[in-house]
């Protein structure tokens, strides 16, 4: 994996007569241990984008590929090799408690559950989710099913992870701890995090770079951390909002 990036040229996509992306280009390096911040308004492309980018929808134009490969293997690698996870209360099953989700996700991908097993444990463990584990899904608080599907994602040890709106619906003390966790993948992995978020305190704490995205295509990146002023400034000149909500 060492040096490999995923770069798209001019990408599409459409969904039926409505094209929500167009002319999307720009490369993305993995296994660095970076966090890239996917920042936009609502409506802007930011899902599908990621869809499309762990794998899940295809392109209907353009270029999607890894280095020095053709576009027609990305598909099957970014399913092997990315994890999704979408914004809300999704991310699990409702009456499975988050070893059950771990067992079932496990053979889905084909992955052998004593390995997840062992890495979700030992994560459960360091950020004090241990009681969690045999816990009902649906019978969780907010803050504790993103954590539990953070976890069961991270178990999977996939060299790219894709977290839609992790912070939506959490108080100040969830928040804090998805910033951690998520901090703590990131540097410890080495493996490449996308993070779409409206919150400028959770983006300016764990993004280390940042693609800004608009009206379906990608206006700016910048390649070196922000402060919480410095993004809310950069959004206001993008964007000609005042604030990120």
């Amino acid at each position: 994996m060492t040096g490999m990036g995923i770069q798209l040229d001019q990408v599409r996509k459409d969904y039926g007569r409505t094209e929500v992306l167009h002319g999307v280009s720009f490369s993305l390096p993995l296994d660095t241990g970076n966090v890239f911040g996917l920042i936009g308004p609502n409506g802007a492309g930011k899902s599908t984008l990621m869809r499309l980018i762990s794998g899940i929808t295809t392109i209907n134009g353009g270029q999607l590929r890894l280095d020095n490969q053709d576009d027609s293997h990305y598909e099957k690698w970014a399913q092997r090799n990315s994890l999704y996870i979408p914004a809300g209360d999704r991310g699990l099953r409702n009456k499975l408690t988050p070893l059950e989700n771990l067992r079932y996700f496990s053979a889905i991908r084909c992955v052998p559950i004593r390995d997840t097993q062992a890495r979700m444990l030992a994560n459960a463990k360091l950020f004090d989710a241990e009681s969690l584990m045999n816990k009902e899904f649906d019978q969780m608080s907010t803050g504790q099913k993103k954590k539990a599907t953070l976890l069961v994602a991270i178990s999977f040890d996939t060299p790219m992870l894709l977290l839609d709106e992790p912070s939506n619906g959490l108080d100040m003390s969830a928040q804090v701890d998805l910033m951690k966790l998520v901090d703590s993948v990131a540097k410890k992995s080495q493996h490449t995090i996308i993070l779409s978020s409206h919150d400028p305190v959770l983006m300016s704490e764990v993004t280390t770079q940042y693609i800004f995205v608009n009206e379906g295509t990608v206006i700016k990146t910048v390649n070196h951390s922000l402060s919480e002023a410095e993004l809310r400034q950069m959004y206001e000149q993008l964007y000609q909002k005042a604030v990120i909500r």
